[in-house]
């Protein structure tokens, strides 16, 4: 059974890694408040400033 360990050990970390894929969420929730709502504008309103910067610098 054990004759290819890496091949095992492959699926091993492709079955944890997409298990733990399926919880990751990268993007803030929106809230429910009129302040969690604002916070969340703002996160989006740095997140695209800071997608911009990654654009120029990295093109």
């Amino acid at each position: 059974m054990l004759r290819h360990p890496r091949v095992w050990m492959g699926f091993l970390l492709l079955s944890a890694i997409s298990q733990a894929n399926a919880a990751w969420t990268v993007n803030m929730a929106p809230g429910a408040t009129e302040v969690s709502r604002s916070v969340f504008d703002l996160h989006m309103t740095i997140f695209w400033i800071c997608v911009v910067i990654g654009v120029l610098v990295f093109g």
